[in-house]
């Protein structure tokens, strides 16, 4: 999930939901809002509602190769047991 630190939980079996939409803006530029929720256990019988995380955020997109459609983004996000932060990468998180 974006915005929670990718170490940050950890365990046997995992489940998670993202969502993302995306919107031209003008040029070559994009916006993006995100969210997801997940959870994590030992266990798939002993998942639980109460135990639920959740990340999101708001982000740009520079279309840097439009032939190979690669990005350039940068996000700000943020999400259970994490402080809020800003992400830079190259291509889409999906």
């Amino acid at each position: 999930l974006r915005g929670i630190y990718e170490q940050r939980f950890r365990d046997r079996q995992m489940i998670t939901f993202q969502a993302e939409l995306r919107q031209k803006l003008f040029w070559r530029i994009d916006g993006a809002i995100f969210g997801g929720v997940g959870n994590v256990s030992q266990y798939i019988d002993k998942f639980s509602l109460s135990n639920t995380k959740y990340a999101g955020g708001a982000g740009i997109r520079f279309n840097f190769l439009r032939r190979d459609r690669v990005n350039l983004r940068l996000d700000y996000a943020g999400g259970t047991g994490s402080k809020p932060g800003i992400l830079f990468a190259i291509g889409e998180a999906f």
